[in-house]
Order: structure tokens, then C-alpha cells, then sequence
């Protein structure tokens, strides 16, 4: 049974940038975001025979968890088993004592021993590392902005893509779906959960408890992540895992709240490899605690950058613009900052 499950998710998996901490860790994050894909990456740079690895998908219905438990217990003690990827891991399933576990989940557990490791979609740089066509860097960004940066999708075919993302997040989110639906047409925006509500209840009867544990899974699951004002008491701006999903979801989003989205994203990975955080101010300026302050001008001409800059308290900032065809200190495209070729 393990062995056939195994071998059914044996596909597609690519090294990431993203690197499994110790032997016992627990991977989280969002739905499609790699979580299995990254488990399965790992144990094929092991020296251990496939029949001692066993991969069990908790919510797969031809599961059955307690026949599960013993036929674990007994390849456990009679040592046939050295390496365990559990998949939809709940709590509740008991843990055999190996030196060597992976446990896939959609969001954070405390468990003793257990290092935690959240994933994301793919950043640009790796994006351009699934690339088999030898696409030019240009065409590789073109299709990156249309398409967005969930991992299955330089695998899919065209037709395929917009319906994938939907379909995934109907599967996770059952229920919440039409939430989501409604909340991604608010990308890049200043929001609150009152606000939401106050939107929400204008079109269809909803309980406050309900949008609070909506939108508190929306964060732990890492679906939406909230930027904060530089003034804690100001609304956080939102922003979404997947950049493409005001396009998929919502039939009122903008080129510009797509393209934020997918600098804020690239931000994030820069400062998650430097330890720092991340604020906006009312000038959309983008402060670090430790490396300084980003604006993000994705058509921008060079006097609208002047401009900017001379109104800004800050003395030294750094652009990031889509098209430069000029040059000015300061300024990179987004391709050089997202490919790690500025500091």
C-alpha cells in the first residue's frame, strides 16, 4: 500500500531555494504552494532504498488511518521502515520513533523535536529555474506576470491555468471559497476585517465570528499576508501568496495591484534570507528595520522618480521599476533585484 502511494507522487519535483532544516520537520504554507514536492525532493538526494520510505497522505479516501497505524507500527519494529513523510498530518495521528520524519500540514504545529519550515510560491529566480524552453529573461518576466507563481504552473498547459488555481482553492477552502473570491479584489489595498465585514454584509448574510476565523486562517495558512503601516495604528495593506489571484478571482482587479503583490513578494524573500522586516508608510515607501527603503515605480519615468524622492524624508532610497530605459542612482529593474544582482 505505503509503496504504491509513494510511487503516485514520485513527479515533477524541482529543487527549490527553500532547504528542509533538520531530519524531523514540519513543512506548512499554502495550498499547491510545494509542501509535498519539497518532502519528496528531499529524499531523493538520500542513500536509502525506497522500500524503507514511506509517504501516507492522511485525507487520501482510500486511507484507512487506524490499519494505517498498525501496518506503521509493525514495518517500525521490524525495522523496515527508516524515513516517514506524513501528508494532511493531524495531531492526532500517532508518530513512530524514527530518527528521519516529514510532516506536511497547512499550518503551524508546536510539536517537541520538530523544526518548523513554511513554504511559498516560487520567487522569479526560481521560476526562471524551471524553465526547459531556454526562454529569454524577458519572456520568462512576461510570462511570469500573466501566469503568476504557483508551482505547478510552467506544467500546465494553457488552457489549464486560471482553472487549476480555481480549482485548488475551491478543494481547500470549500465553504470560504467565495470569501476569498471577494476578498482578492482587494490586493495591495489598506483593509481591515470590519471593513471586509461591512462590504460582506451589504451583499450576503455572514456572522462576524465566521469572517474572523476566515480571515485569521486566511494569514495562518499564509493565503493572505498583512504588511503593517510604519504607525501600527494604521491599517495593514494585504497581499496575497499567489500575486495572479485578483486576475483569477475577481473580475475588478488592476495590472498595478498585481504587480505590487508580486514586488512585496519578492521583497519578503529578499529580507526572509537577511532576518528583517518589512512596513509601508503613507507614501508607499517600503521600510526595512535593517536594509533601508524600497519604492516600487513599475512604469515610472525619471521625473516622477525626482519627484518622489525630493517630497521623501528618507536619504536613501532604493526603485524598482519594470521598465528602464534610462539610467539614475538607485534605480534597478525588477529583473537585477529579483535575480539577487543588487545588495
Amino acid at each position: 500500500m505505503f509503496q504504491q502511494f509513494l510511487s503516485e507522487k514520485l513527479y515533477n519535483t524541482l529543487p527549490r531555494e527553500l532547504s528542509i532544516p533538520s531530519s524531523k520537520t514540519l513543512i506548512y504554507g499554502p495550498p499547491k504552494s510545494g509542501k509535498t514536492s519539497l518532502a519528496l525532493d528531499c529524499i531523493t538526494s538520500l542513500n536509502i532504498s525506497s522500500k524503507k520510505i514511506v509517504y501516507l497522505d492522511c485525507q487520501d479516501p482510500r486511507v484507512q488511518i487506524e490499519e494505517a497505524k498498525s501496518e506503521l507500527l509493525k514495518l517500525f519494529l521490524e525495522k523496515k521502515i527508516e524515513f516517514l513523510i506524513l501528508d494532511s498530518y493531524s495531531p492526532t495521528f500517532s508518530l513512530p520513533n524514527l530518527p528521519s520524519i516529514l510532516l506536511i500540514s497547512p499550518t503551524p504545529l508546536s510539536l517537541p523535536s520538530f523544526s518548523l519550515l513554511k513554504t511559498r510560491n516560487l520567487s522569479f529566480a526560481e521560476y526562471v529555474s524551471f524553465d526547459r524552453k531556454n526562454s529569454s529573461i524577458p519572456t520568462l518576466l512576461k510570462n511570469f506576470i500573466k501566469d503568476g507563481n504557483l508551482p505547478q504552473i510552467p506544467f500546465l498547459a494553457e488552457f489549464q491555468k486560471n482553472k487549476t488555481k480555481q480549482e485548488n482553492l475551491k478543494i481547500a477552502l470549500e465553504e470560504n471559497y467565495p470569501l476569498l473570491c471577494k476578498l482578492a479584489s482587494f490586493s495591495s489595498s489598506k483593509l481591515t476585517t470590519n471593513q471586509f465585514y461591512s462590504i460582506l454584509k451589504k451583499e450576503r448574510k455572514i456572522s462576524k465570528d465566521r469572517l474572523y476565523e476566515f480571515w485569521e486562517r486566511m494569514g495562518s495558512e499564509g493565503i493572505m499576508i498583512s504588511i503593517p503601516h510604519i504607525q501600527e495604528s494604521k491599517n495593514k495593506k494585504i497581499y496575497f501568496y499567489d500575486f495572479s489571484l485578483p486576475k483569477t478571482l475577481s473580475p475588478q482587479s488592476t495590472i498595478l495591484q498585481i504587480l505590487e503583490n508580486m514586488f512585496v513578494l519578492e521583497l519578503l524573500i529578499f529580507l526572509e534570507k537577511k532576518g528583517d522586516t518589512l512596513a509601508y508608510d503613507d507614501q508607499n515607501f517600503f521600510i526595512t528595520q535593517n536594509n533601508g527603503v524600497f519604492f516600487f515605480a513599475p512604469f515610472a519615468h525619471q521625473d516622477f522618480i525626482a519627484q518622489k524622492l525630493s517630497k521623501s524624508s528618507y536619504s536613501q532610497v532604493r526603485i524598482i521599476t519594470l521598465e528602464k530605459d534610462w539610467e539614475m542612482d538607485g534605480v534597478y529593474d525588477f529583473v537585477e533585484f529579483s535575480l539577487g544582482e543588487i545588495e
